[in-house]
């Protein structure tokens, strides 16, 4: 096992961790589908208004590469589809008849792995729905089915950011489903670069017989894109892919059984709640049935992490892809006279409040900016903060400048979008947005 030191990394302790435990909650009268959340994709409808679908029905597939299609979580009828601006498909809401009839994939035998063909097995995780669960660096994007996979591949069992399901606890009677997915990508792929937290001891010794890698440090060692940086050798590795530990555990799943797996276990986290913790969920599932009986009424609702996930209300569902809803304070209250008080209570990255000199300790997380927008005034705390030594004061200089050239040779690309430049910003500017924003607007020029 290679240990990765990776640098520059934060740890910011925050209030509402969610236990280990798992609670159970049912499938929601209501599910929904939200293309618009997939990058680079242009989702085509297979159903209309009306229609009557089984678990594993394909709903929508990628007009640009009709091969990736998205399947259907639940057994009912399409009660509504919802539009946005220039008929992007928002919302497609499925009401469930409650019964479980399954459309049937493709299984295959443990045995049987081995011996099959990369495209027999492709073809089985494209046509079973999951093929979107992979990211292709460095844009993060769902690979083309054309494409070939003499690539590696980096799954991360763990993600640092504040608060995403543990891996010892989503492994838990999943072994053999995770076993078999690791099986089938090796089957897949050049190599499979498994990862864990170094200070992840139960799940190292769980799975002592796989990991590759040990990797030391806090957020975002172990988002799968700092993993590939930090272990890459050449620049021919730079395309590889990238997938969570739970995501391996849905393709095994889908190759054993030959169904496309409807649930997964997120977090219910945030410092607001009578009860963070872990849940066992459906695919698409209403925000509503997720929070139960707590109350948010005054609170703001992020889907995915902290410092990525996007706000979203009670009345929405859970996307492709996300396994996380975060509850965080929008009691915003002017702190009087705030900048004579020593700040023994407020978090910094600098050495702004006295709190730098004490243990950290679990903070209570909300959504004020503390301070307005401004000009950049070179401090360079982001670059302090970068884990993959980039300067994103000055690629956003370039960006706005409109000299993106100047921008790709500081390493734009290799941009984890983790977040934590715009976090720690003294002047609020919207660094990772910048870079992230500039980073499609490539990938669309280039895919055209």
């Amino acid at each position: 096992m290679k240990t990765l030191n990776v640098s520059n990394t934060i740890n910011v302790p925050i209030q509402g961790k969610p236990s280990s435990s798992i609670i159970e909650v049912e499938q929601s009268q209501a599910t929904s589908i939200k293309p618009y959340l997939i990058p680079f994709i242009t989702a085509k409808l297979a159903v209309k208004k009306g229609d009557e679908v089984k678990i594993g029905s394909v709903i929508f597939f990628d007009k640009k590469d009709t091969d990736l299609v998205y399947l259907s979580p639940v057994c009912g009828v399409i009660e509504d589809i919802v539009y946005g601006k220039k008929r992007r498909i928002e919302n497609v809401i499925i009401k469930s008849n409650g019964k479980n009839e399954e459309e049937s994939h493709k299984a295959f035998k443990d045995s049987e792995v081995d011996s099959s063909s990369k495209d027999e097995l492709k073809t089985a995780i494209l046509q079973g729905g999951l093929w979107g669960v992979f990211q292709e660096f460095p844009f993060k994007n769902v690979p083309n089915s054309k494409n070939t996979l003499n690539k590696d591949i980096y799954v991360t069992m763990d993600n640092d950011e504040p608060y995403h399901p543990e891996s010892s606890v989503y492994l838990k009677d999943s072994m053999d489903d995770f076993n078999f997915g690791i099986k089938s990508l090796k089957a897949l792929f050049n190599n499979v670069h498994i990862g864990v937290a170094d200070k992840n001891s139960e799940t190292k010794n769980i799975l002592s017989n796989e990991i590759t890698h040990s990797i030391k440090g806090h957020y975002p060692a172990n988002m799968p894109d700092t993993f590939l940086y930090y272990n890459k050798t050449s620049a021919d590795e730079n395309s590889s892919f990238g997938i969570s530990g739970q995501d391996v555990i849905r393709i095994g799943s889908l190759l054993k059984n030959g169904k496309y797996p409807t649930s997964k276990i997120i977090t219910l986290a945030g410092s607001e709640l009578k009860e963070p913790t872990h849940l066992r969920v459906h695919e698409g599932a209403s925000i509503s049935s997720i929070l139960r009986d707590e109350d948010v009424s005054h609170h703001r609702v992020v889907a995915g992490g902290v410092y990525t996930g996007r706000a979203t209300c009670k009345d929405s569902y859970l996307g492709f892809g996300e396994y996380a809803v975060h509850v965080l304070s929008e009691d915003i209250k002017q702190d009087l006279f705030g900048f004579f008080k020593p700040g023994f209570d407020k978090p910094t990255n600098s050495k702004t409040y006295f709190s730098f000199l004490l243990p950290k300790k679990p903070i209570k997380k909300d959504v004020s900016l503390y301070g307005e927008p401004r000009s950049c005034i070179s401090c360079s705390y982001c670059s302090d903060v970068c884990p993959v030594g980039l300067m994103p004061q000055l690629i956003m200089k370039d960006l706005y400048a409109n000299q993106r050239a100047s921008a790709l040779s500081q390493g734009m690309l290799d941009c984890t979008d983790c977040g934590i430049c715009t976090y720690v910003c003294t002047s609020k500017i919207e660094l990772g947005e910048i870079i992230r924003e500039s980073k499609d607007g490539l990938y669309k020029e280039l895919h055209k």
